[in-house]
């Protein structure tokens, strides 16, 4: 649709530059004869007439224009002006909005729709049900999804310290790997890849399980772009501008102070730190330097976003911090499944004592006697 759209526009010029309105004197550089008064007037009506023509055109060109805009606003759920999305999309190369387009015929932008309606309703009836406001009904809201995603979590955290506890082992088969490949020994190099799929077979590790964490990417996005929508058009719910609390009473307006956006970024730095101390993979120890910097340069942007954005933020931030100190818990990770040292590998054997049998020397008080002296040789 966006791209016929386009098109249309472009049609719509070219027709503009091709059509030329005929000049009233222009017969008289190809005719000796005089233009009588009659004729005169003939070509002056037949230019009125074709201007009438050419104007009648432009209109229902743009009518029509007009009415596939507003087909294009129905299919997408984002067509306000001021929304973030729509002005994206406002923005795209012709290719990218036809790419768009077509994602919006499979149905994504109906399942991000869903999801909008969803969480604001979810919002709204913990505002004004419950009686919470608007400020609260957003925790509550931010809470009860974030809880949706807390097993999910968990997973994730799971495999991670499995992971971290399978490192020596697989470090072992990964250095014969590169062995057996340098040597040429495919079927070698092949057999290990089968005992690293194997290994994690066998201690529940299925990377790709934890991998639905990411899903809480697009409800983040469907969360900001709903309170940026209503931040920016305060009739859709008028509550926005008065149901804060404590020092923020207008949910739509940044913290006048600046706390919230600097708490949110001792939090987001909270959970990167109790990251790196459950979950470090190679890759992360080389990015955790730059990884610090984020929650320090975000704060100054933060301070310019809506209230309700970074409560939101903090809300759900937390939550996630809660999840990643339970697993620094031994008792909690017992509880979960995660033994202290996984069964067969390295690490267990390593830190196993085992049993060895000690002769203890035998102690006497006293000296033996004659006849235990002869007992004892007796007894060679």
């Amino acid at each position: 649709m966006l791209r016929k759209l386009l098109k249309d526009q472009q049609h719509l010029h070219q027709r503009l530059r091709a059509v030329h309105l005929p000049y009233a004197g222009s017969r008289r550089a190809f005719s000796s004869a005089p233009e009588t008064p009659a004729a005169a007037a003939t070509n002056q009506s037949d230019n009125i007439f074709q201007s009438a023509d050419y104007y009648t055109e432009d209109a229902a060109l743009h009518q029509e224009l007009l009415a596939q805009k507003v087909q294009v606003n129905k299919e997408l759920p984002y067509v306000d002006d001021t929304d973030t999305l729509a002005s994206f999309m406002s923005i795209l190369p012709k290719d990218t909005a036809n790419v768009v387009q077509g994602v919006s015929t499979y149905g994504l932008w109906e399942y991000v729709s869903y999801l909008d309606t969803t969480f604001y309703g979810m919002w709204t009836y913990c505002a004004e049900n419950l009686g919470m406001g608007m400020g609260v009904g957003l925790i509550a809201s931010s809470l009860f999804t974030k809880a949706i995603f807390a097993p999910f979590i968990i997973y994730s955290q799971m495999v991670g310290l499995k992971m971290k506890l399978l490192q020596p082992d697989q470090e072992e088969i990964m250095a014969n790997m590169r062995r057996y490949s340098q040597q040429g020994n495919r079927e070698a190099a092949k057999i290990e890849r089968q005992k690293v799929k194997y290994m994690r077979r066998t201690h529940g590790i299925y990377p790709m399980i934890s991998m639905f964490n990411i899903f809480q990417m697009p409800v983040h996005l469907v969360y900001i772009s709903m309170i940026n929508r209503l931040s920016f058009n305060y009739d859709l719910n008028p509550n926005i501008l008065t149901d804060g609390f404590l020092w923020f009473k207008d949910l739509s307006a940044p913290d006048p102070y600046g706390i919230l956006p600097l708490l949110g970024g001792v939090v987001s730095l909270l959970n990167i730190l109790s990251t790196s101390t459950t979950t470090v993979t190679p890759t992360m120890r080389k990015l955790r330097k730059y990884i610090y910097f984020l929650p320090l340069i975000s704060v100054p942007i933060w301070m310019t976003f809506p209230a309700a954005f970074n409560l939101y933020w903090i809300s759900s931030s937390l939550v996630q911090l809660i999840i990643l100190n339970l697993f620094r818990n031994v008792r909690f990770r017992k509880f979960i499944g995660v033994p202290e040292f996984l069964p067969g590998t390295k690490l267990e054997a390593m830190n196993t004592k085992q049993a060895l049998n000690i002769v203890k020397p035998k102690y006497f008080d006293a000296p033996p006697s004659a006849k235990a002296k002869a007992a004892q040789a007796a007894a060679k």
